[in-house]
């Protein structure tokens, strides 16, 4: 039995922690798997890009995009590991890869 929390649940536990601080934040569907190519099509045309950071969280002066991972098993894609780095060019957006909610927890708390 694998008793590790899934990345759902992980980002339900710092979604927990947003609502607690009464922090604005977004989360990004870009996970939402559909087997039907009409959803698909509408979705593109709706411009719906894959790989973005999981989620969205304004802290103070801070645009902090996060990509969540599982604590163990999970990688970042070549694809996220560009879109992390494109977001790091803008001055005014931070952007990172957390592999569990206690390190986004981590990194949020940092910009208080």
């Amino acid at each position: 039995m694998n008793l590790t929390p899934t990345e759902e649940q992980e980002q339900r536990a710092l979604v927990e922690y947003l609502d607690c601080r009464n922090l604005k934040y977004t989360a990004i569907p870009n996970s939402t798997f559909t087997p039907y190519k009409t959803t698909k099509m509408r979705n593109t045309r709706m411009w719906v890009r894959p790989w973005f950071p999981d989620i969205v969280v304004l802290v103070k002066w801070h645009f902090i995009a996060i990509e969540l991972k599982r604590k163990k098993w999970w990688t970042v894609s070549r694809y996220q590991k560009e879109w992390i780095a494109e977001l790091n060019k803008c001055n005014w957006v931070e952007a990172y890869v957390a592999y569990w909610a206690d390190e986004a927890i981590k990194i949020i708390e940092s910009k208080f």
